[in-house]
């Protein structure tokens, strides 16, 4: 009889556990539906479940020509692209993105080699794991579209919410920046423990300072350095920050001149523009990223900066 009160009560725990998961999918998923006639996604709940793995990911991206390159017939070498959606261009058509403009500005060739949604941790990996120089041959410049938001990323474990998107993470240690190995776990299929983890990891960058943070975020730069200084050895690095929030401390920070004496090339878009290109003037209606009028304005200064 007691072993199956026992049998009982784990199967309503786990039914409950389950329920309650589900719930909390729904939840989150119903924050970005844009479907308000379906607010039970059983489906999603069931595909996210499974965990994706970021090497897969950029396969399959790359397999459906997703990268938006702009091949350019010419003798000029060419620049590299990487970074986010702001880098990508987000709800932008391919001829009003930053890399169309640039390629045409410029009359060099663009590779672009930027994921909506990625982080600052993605220059190094990406560098390093697939082997880009074999298609992008020698470019003078490698720039990295950074926003204030990609510190944050550097700390979680999946890319969103209400996916199971396995985000890349390093670590300090003493002998420099290494990759964190996952180990699987199989409650990372639920909705919940993806979500906690994900808390714990915003926990964790809100309390530590700016200075902590900024110091994790350049040890992340100086790694993607030591990896193009092999790969790309006559490239030079550029971190364009694109000015997306009033008043951040990230983006007016002096210590940016730390990378500078470094060797990199540090852009400011308002030093750049004299415009603040967060403003919704240079949006999308009704969203963050840049629409193409603030390409429109920052491309063409951008390209006489670099002497392209």
């Amino acid at each position: 009889m007691k072993i199956k009160i026992i049998v009982l009560n784990f199967t309503l725990i786990i039914w409950l556990f389950l329920i309650f998961d589900f719930c909390l999918f729904n939840s989150i998923e119903n924050k970005y539906s844009h479907d308000s006639n379906n607010i039970f996604h059983w489906n999603l709940y069931i595909k996210a479940s499974k965990i994706k793995q970021f090497d897969d990911t950029y396969k399959k991206l790359k397999s459906q020509n997703y990268f938006r390159n702009t091949i350019q017939n010419t003798n000029k070498p060419p620049i590299l692209i990487l970074g986010c959606s702001f880098g990508y261009g987000y709800l932008l058509e391919e001829n009003q993105a930053f890399t169309y403009k640039l390629a045409t500005k410029a009359e060099r060739s663009v590779y672009n080699q930027s994921i909506s949604s990625l982080g600052v941790q993605y220059f190094p990996y990406i560098l390093e794991k697939f082997e880009i120089n074999k298609e992008v041959k020698d470019p003078e410049y490698i720039i990295f579209v950074f926003i204030e938001n990609h510190i944050n990323r550097l700390y979680r474990y999946f890319s969103t919410d209400n996916n199971a998107y396995l985000d890349i993470r390093y670590k300090e240690t003493p002998q420099g920046l290494k990759e964190i190995k996952h180990k699987y776990y199989i409650f990372e299929h639920s909705a919940i423990v993806r979500y906690l983890q994900n808390k714990y990891a915003e926990y964790k960058y809100n309390h530590n300072s700016y200075d902590k943070n900024f110091d994790f975020m350049k040890l992340h730069f100086l790694k993607a350095q030591q990896i193009a200084k092999e790969k790309f050895p006559n490239s030079k690095i550029v971190i364009l920050k694109y000015e997306e929030n009033p008043d951040s401390w990230y983006y007016n920070t002096e210590r940016w001149n730390e990378l500078e004496k470094q060797g990199f090339i540090i852009i400011g878009s308002y030093e750049l523009t004299g415009k603040h290109l967060y403003e919704n003037e240079y949006r999308i209606k009704n969203d963050v990223h840049p629409n193409e009028k603030a390409w429109d304005l920052l491309v063409p200064k951008l390209v006489k900066k670099l002497n392209l």
